[in-house]
């Protein structure tokens, strides 16, 4: 008898920079209630933007960004680390120190050297992209989604699928839905 074992999988739906556009925050709902996604992560600006998924009770993850007054609260952590499915997020809106940050906030790129991070998601520039650092880690920007086009970028999203052995990251352009990058880390 041969069996067969199918690992978990966890699919999340990363965006970042809304910028208080609400008609865009409705529309990663609506992607994330398509994709079936397990969880979003909201990187910033805004983080009160965020609070539509939790209203309309996805679950959700959020750190604040530096337009945000809640950058200044100290309850609040502007950088986390969370797992999922074995691998080490660490959550950001800025991938480096910033003005804005308190005292007690943690250099982003010191954590992710010294905290067996795999993946660093992180917003504030806008410009959807993924860096390969190594085999098994990547820093992450999922874009924005503050308007068609900022920056010179399209409005975009990025989705994470991962089990406990792989981890796959996609980019996705909020209105052509094509692939803006893609990478899969694997153990």
């Amino acid at each position: 008898m041969i069996f067969c074992i199918k690992e978990a999988l966890m699919k999340v739906l990363i965006c970042s920079d809304s910028h208080g556009n609400m008609s865009f925050i409705q529309t990663m709902y609506r992607v994330a209630q398509q994709e079936k996604v397990d969880l979003v992560i909201h990187c910033g600006d805004n983080y009160e933007d965020a609070e539509y998924f939790v209203e309309h009770k996805m679950p959700c993850v959020r750190v604040p960004g530096t337009w945000s007054d809640y950058y200044q609260n100290s309850m609040i952590d502007n950088r986390r680390i969370e797992t999922f499915e074995g691998w080490n997020c660490l959550l950001s809106h800025t991938p480096t120190v910033d003005s804005h940050d308190l005292p007690s906030d943690p250099d982003p790129q010191v954590w992710f050297e010294s905290k067996n991070i795999n993946i660093m998601f992180h917003g504030h520039t806008h410009k959807p992209e993924i860096e390969r650092l190594s085999p098994t880690r990547i820093r992450v920007n999922p874009g924005h989604i503050k308007a068609d086009h900022d920056r010179g970028y399209p409005a975009s999203y990025a989705i994470m699928t991962c089990s406990s052995s792989l981890c796959h990251i996609q980019i996705i352009d909020v209105y052509t839905q094509e692939l803006i990058d893609e990478e899969r880390l694997v153990r």
